[in-house]
């Protein structure tokens, strides 16, 4: 177990992040991390985060998605990252994503960890087996892994409970392209009840199916079964119409 480092040591330009294996053998990881608090800085917050490592070449994905309790939004943000770390069983070079400028610019030396010694300290706990590159994504820009983090981090918030290893293996199998036979299913009754209540579409989230969308819904919500492929480009189409699937299932919501 590493020992705790003195609060005054630290800052990121007084570490060294050792590899504890030869380069050569060490794998190529990308995390994409991110924390998220309703009712920030009240007495009844509720914090969560949402992590989604990969290796490299992605053929390997794994959710994490943990409830943190009554903590702030920055505290959510460096947490989201350590969880990430920490969930490595094994020293790796790893490339961090955040859309928080506050960890980013802290771990690359920028800013000084004046607050929240406790939950830095945790992080650089995390950091020490491995090398480590920080990144910063603008939030909400686009990129489906980290629009996927921020959607475990605020479930786990709006929940307040960690997801469940079944509903994150679904959605991890989603982001490889090789959905379940399973979640194929889920898949298509949903698509089927959407299809049956489209007009209610555009109350539930302003939106409304378009000509396309609506044709081509209806399309695979009469097909007895859908294939996996045809299951992708449903959640394609289901994920514009996350709002009203909530409303009558969550897990799917979560998973398209």
């Amino acid at each position: 177990m590493t020992s705790a480092i003195p609060v005054q040591n630290l800052q990121p330009e007084n570490l060294v992040y050792p590899l504890s294996v030869p380069e050569k053998s060490t794998p190529n990881v990308l995390i994409y991390a991110d924390g998220s608090c309703l009712k920030n800085g009240s007495e009844h917050a509720q914090a969560g985060a949402g992590v989604v490592l990969m290796t490299e070449d992605r053929r390997r994905i794994k959710l994490k998605a943990c409830y943190l309790g009554a903590l702030t939004n920055q505290k959510a943000e460096i947490l989201a990252c350590a969880i990430g770390l920490e969930s490595l069983n094994r020293p790796a070079q790893v490339r961090i994503f955040s859309d928080s400028k506050y960890v980013i610019e802290t771990m690359t030396g920028k800013n000084r960890m004046k607050q929240n010694r406790e939950f830095w300290e945790r992080l650089i706990n995390a950091c020490l087996t491995h090398k480590i590159e920080w990144n910063w994504l603008r939030g909400h820009a686009g990129d489906a892994f980290q629009e996927t983090a921020d959607r475990l981090s605020r479930a786990a918030a709006t929940r307040k409970e960690s997801l469940d290893k079944d509903t994150l293996d679904r959605l991890a199998l989603m982001m490889r392209g090789t959905p379940d036979e399973s979640t194929v299913r889920m898949i298509h009754e949903g698509l089927k009840t959407l299809a049956a209540t489209c007009d209610g579409a555009k109350r539930a989230d302003g939106q409304g199916f378009n000509k396309f969308d609506s044709e081509l819904g209806k399309r695979f919500a009469v097909k007895s079964s859908l294939t996996p492929a045809e299951a992708l480009v449903a959640r394609n189409l289901m994920s514009k119409y996350r709002a009203q699937i909530a409303g009558f299932n969550t897990e799917l919501a979560l998973i398209v």
